[in-house]
């Protein structure tokens, strides 16, 4: 142990973790008495410490002035015992003996904050500051560090004492493995479990097994941490690795509890018929007899039946019987090339004039080893890449390609799948992805192959050459994007995006945690959309008054009371209460998409609609679709190549609920699909309180992610979805293991989840009823990697090439490829709002100030304090700054305009604003 630090060091020391608790004050010290000193410094601390406390029991009725006069004085004798003796024997019994002194007086809090002075007081001893922080700690803390749950004030002493404690050993000051060091680390780890801060509770697990290694009551500490994050699937693993001796009666009645609650898995679409054919079918000379393939295809191609794998996964009987027939040899499918070419011929002639995408995605699903189908598809593909529907054109492609065997419709069909890969969007990463992907697209292809290209033959290389060029030309100015911290703010109408009077059945512990009351923003094309169930208002450069503004119903207009829903039977006292979440519109071509329109209690979202972008006219909406009759939409719309998906469920509810995905014509809203997913219970289980109504996440889910032709739904029930977005067919279902709702509704329901990010053939999942992140095979559907506790409330979004996420008051960036973290930033005033990835920066809004990160790195480029208007409740990047709401951007009460009739005219520009605005703000 080094009995001084330097001086440097030491003011290190005495600042870190100073903000805990009020800095002590310096004590006046009066003249000090003569010490009279004995033949040793313990011995001269007891005696002189003695007469001085005898010396001012007079003052005994004066607490206050008796401790700051005794204190004063002790630190004087102090001082001057360790100048006279600073090294010798008996040093530690000394230190002892003035620890135990100092925290005798003033009771419990006065003997904390003693202790603390007295640590502050000589801040290079060592010795001293490690048996006052260790006393501190235990003092604070208990036997067990119980009081970090019973007592703010006790978890605060400890964050202080664990913090100096683990401070000193990592400078080398005392031995890391020293016994009061873990038991800073046990304290450290008692106090992030209180405060729900999982992840970093994690990491307090992994350093103290790396300094002092592994240990059952350690395992069981891990356990705990678990249970609190609602993954009882890993505390169940964990206590079976003791084997047939657990180690405590109630680990093993926790153990029978937590063995009779196994998760029951999702329920997937099946149909037995087809599942009995499928067994016929292999085991026919494994899937060569051509009439019974014929008779699987056709039964098969609408997509109804859906088969499971030994490891819980699922997919089509389609895509089984498809891969199977890949699977053999070019001799062994020839005869089935000729049946279905010659039997497709009638309908592909039927469906050739209009060129009907439904309709050709139907025959190939029944035809699709027929050379003519593979040439209408070529055609078409064709034609939909010219307007710009890059995603079904690539998925097209690659179907020809793994299917065709004529040279020249593989040809077109290769060209075409290289120029449908240039065309998809780098998400905002640059040109690095797209390009990455051409060349891995290129790879096997002879570069002087010489293929077809703008009406003439070019060689693969130099084809490829033209088209990274482009790639690095269109992916430049996304790269090179640098955000300002100039922060322009939105005045809101005088209507809230949100109406939580309204959620009468979800808890109020829940509702006052929401993140975003004041609704998204999100800026796109020259316009800021501001979103939320009952506001979507749209602006262009003036940010103090929208261009135009929506409320899906007359604000006068009376809901159903709670008494009226609960006498009506709809609501069961003991139905689901929604968890508010995510609320997005997508905006594309100049339109607005967006979830529309409340059911009778003001809670859920009732259909679709889409507005004009310019002029705030409705084109249309679901509420006179029959085809959209007693359905719901349960996410964010996602808006790719004229289409729009979104998952969906029924207009009633039930211990168990389906959900499908749906696909809308975005021109005109008419339904082209919908296909059922799954089914699974609608709630989060909660153990504690079975009294207490449960909670849903699933009515306010995150948009499905459109990406190479295929659509990605984290569904919030249990398991992910991939289906081709041309007919919707389910290509792989993965189940995951939910979270239980562990104790605050609140902590449990702040994740809002996100959309799956799909990079680097990964898709990395965030599902509102999950606790951590995952990560799939975007091919296969197969669990690639996991990271469990992470805090993963809300994803911010790719940047640099990680995925950047948010919680628990800090920002990592994960590595999509393995999931390992790349950074780790905390923001110890808490973050106010969802930061935004802008380029390769992300910009984040705390309590105190507005920062810059750089997104490689998660170093701080750039602060700024807010101004006057506070944090930032909701961020967008827009021309190399940033909009954002906060709490004066609510627009003060006034008379508020008639809202726009239904279809036709918008209200003029501004007229949603009745008072006159002041200009937008800026911070």
């Amino acid at each position: 142990m080094k009995p001084w630090l330097p001086a440097a060091l030491a003011a290190a020391l005495l600042i870190w973790g100073g903000g805990a608790v009020a800095p002590a004050r310096s004590a006046a010290a009066p003249a000090a008495p003569a010490i009279e000193w004995q033949e040793s410094a313990e011995a001269t601390w007891e005696v002189n410490a003695a007469r001085f406390l005898s010396d001012l029991a007079p003052l005994v009725d004066q607490p206050a002035r008796h401790d700051r006069e005794l204190f004063a004085r002790w630190t004087a004798l102090a001082r001057a015992i360790f100048e006279k003796h600073p090294e010798g024997e008996g040093r530690t019994a000394l230190d002892r003996k003035m620890v135990a002194d100092f925290a005798a007086m003033g009771g419990e809090a006065g003997g904390r904050m003693h202790l603390r002075q007295l640590v502050e007081a000589f801040p290079g001893r060592v010795g001293l500051a490690l048996e006052a922080l260790d006393a501190l700690l235990r003092r604070a803390g208990g036997t067990e560090f119980e009081g970090a749950r019973g007592s703010p004030d006790a978890a605060e002493w400890m964050e202080y004492a664990s913090g100096r404690l683990i401070a000193l050993a990592q400078a080398g000051a005392v031995p890391e493995a020293h016994p009061a060091v873990e038991r800073a680390w046990k304290a450290r780890l008692a106090v992030r479990m209180a405060e729900r801060r999982f992840w970093d509770a994690a990491g307090v697990i992994a350093a103290i097994r790396a300094i002092f290694g592994d240990s059952p009551s350690l395992r069981l500490q891990e356990a705990e941490l678990h249970l609190a994050a609602g993954r009882y699937d890993d505390v169940l693993r964990i206590y079976q690795e003791f084997g047939h001796k657990p180690p405590s009666e109630s680990v093993y009645s926790r153990m029978k509890s937590l063995s009779k609650l196994s998760e029951t898995p999702p329920d997937f679409p099946r149909d037995l018929g087809l599942e009995m054919k499928w067994l016929a079918l292999v085991g026919r000379a494994g899937g060569t007899d051509t009439a019974a393939v014929q008779a699987f295809l056709d039964d098969s191609a609408a997509g109804s039946g859906v088969m499971r794998h030994e490891d819980g996964r699922a997919a089509s009987a389609w895509e089984l019987a498809d891969a199977l027939l890949a699977s053999q040899g070019a001799a062994a499918i020839a005869p089935l090339r000729a049946s279905q070419a010659r039997e497709c011929e009638e309908a592909l002639a039927r469906a050739r004039p209009g060129a009907d995408p439904q309709t050709l995605f139907a025959l190939y699903r029944r035809f699709p080893w027929s050379a003519p189908v593979h040439e209408a598809l070529v055609d078409a593909a064709e034609t939909w890449l010219r307007r710009g529907w890059s995603g079904l054109a690539l998925r097209t492609f690659q179907d020809v390609l793994l299917h065709a065997e004529g040279t020249e419709t593989r040809a077109r069909a290769q060209v075409g799948l290289w120029v449908a890969t240039a065309c998809q969007p780098a998400g905002g990463a640059g040109a690095a992805p797209v390009a990455a992907a051409l060349r891995a697209a290129f790879a096997g292809v002879p570069a002087d192959e010489q293929l077809p290209w703008m009406g003439g033959r070019q060689t693969a290389s130099a084809i490829q050459k033209r088209l990274l060029e482009s790639a690095a030309d269109d992916g430049a100015p996304a790269a090179a994007t640098a955000v300002k911290l100039g922060v322009e703010l939105v005045r809101l109408p005088p209507v809230p995006p949100w109406d939580f009077s309204l959620f009468f059945r979800t808890p109020e512990e829940l509702l006052r945690t929401f993140p975003s009351p004041l609704g998204s923003i999100q800026a796109c094309g020259g316009m800021v959309v501001v979103g939320g169930p009952n506001l979507l208002a749209c602006y262009g450069q003036d940010l103090a008054r929208p261009l135009w503004m929506r409320s899906p119903l007359p604000l006068d207009r009376p809901r159903r009371t709670r008494a009226e829903e609960e006498r009506g039977g709809r609501w069961s006292r003991y139905a689901p209460a929604p968890a508010p979440g995510p609320f997005v519109p997508a905006v594309a071509g100049g339109r607005v998409f967006s979830r529309w329109g409340m059911d009778a209690s003001g809670q859920y979202l009732r259909g679709l609609v889409a507005i004009d972008g310019g002029s705030g006219r409705i084109l249309w909406s679901t509420d006179d679709d029959r085809a959209w009759a007693e359905t719901w939409p349960v996410s964010d719309p996602a808006a790719a190549d004229g289409r729009l998906y979104v998952l969906t469920m029924q207009e009633k509810f039930g211990p168990m609920m389906p959900i499908a995905l749906a696909c809308l014509d975005a021109e005109d809203g008419r339904l082209l699909w919908q296909h059922p997913l799954g089914t699974h219970s609608l709630a989060a289980t909660r153990v504690e309180d079975r009294r207490e109504r449960p909670v849903e996440p699933v009515h306010y889910g995150n948009a499905v992610t459109v990406s190479g032709g295929a659509v990605y739904a984290v569904t919030n029930l249990g398991f992910v979805a991939r289906c081709d977005a041309r007919d919707g067919m389910i290509e792989w279902l993965s189940p995951y293991a939910r979270a239980y709702v562990s104790g605050s509704h609140a902590a449990a329901m702040r994740r809002q989840g996100a959309s799956p990010a799909v990079a680097g053939g990964r898709v990395v999942c965030m599902p509102r009823d999950y606790a951590g992140v995952f990560a799939l095979d975007a091919a296969t559907g197969r669990p690639a990697w996991q990271v469990p506790l992470a805090p993963a409330e809300e994803a911010v979004g790719m940047a640099a090439g990680a995925l950047v996420i948010k919680g628990e008051g800090r920002l990592v960036a994960l590595d999509p490829a393995s999931g390992s973290v790349l950074w780790d930033r905390a923001a110890p005033e808490g973050l106010s709002a969802r930061p935004v990835a802008a380029g390769n920066f992300v910009v984040a809004s705390t309590t105190r100030r507005l920062l810059r990160l750089d997104a490689v790195s998660g170093e701080i480029v750039e602060e700024k304090p807010h101004g006057a208007a506070g944090p930032l409740m909701a961020l967008a990047a827009r021309d190399g700054g940033i909009v954002g709401l906060c709490g004066s951007s609510a627009a003060a009460p006034a008379p508020a305009p008639a809202p726009a009739p239904a279809s036709g005219t918008a209200p003029a520009p501004g007229a949603a604003a009745a008072a006159p605005a002041p200009a937008a703000g800026s911070s």
